[in-house]
């Protein structure tokens, strides 16, 4: 088993001039992730990744990130749901960002 909490801020003390563009400060101001991975059962394992991201521009936004893995021989499976939730937000205004993702891997590890 494994937790893990990250936490990231910028500030930024720079201006936009009148011919520049708002994306160009739009960025993340707040950033807190956390990632916990636990052992469910028969050798699955799950990772667990909620995150809360608050931008310069004030649109903000809580996210988790859902994956499943097995190791099963040369073989590697997984599924991972990537906003769980279906939350909406945005890269920047007016840029949505994709709602729920849903995809599978199957994997052969050569040897």
């Amino acid at each position: 088993n494994y937790f893990k909490i990250d936490y990231s801020y910028i500030r930024s003390t720079r201006e936009l001039s009148s011919k520049e563009s708002k994306y160009l400060m739009d960025h993340l101001t707040h950033q807190f992730l956390i990632n916990l991975d636990i052992e469910l059962f028969y050798s699955i394992m799950s990772n667990f990744a909620p995150r809360y991201e608050k931008r310069n521009f004030g649109g903000d936004a809580f996210i988790c990130d859902l994956k499943i893995l097995r190791n099963i021989g040369d073989f590697d499976l997984s599924l991972t749901v990537t906003n769980l939730f279906n939350k909406s937000y945005f890269e920047y205004d007016g840029l949505p960002l994709p709602g729920r993702q849903i995809s599978a891997l199957f994997c052969y590890v050569l040897q």
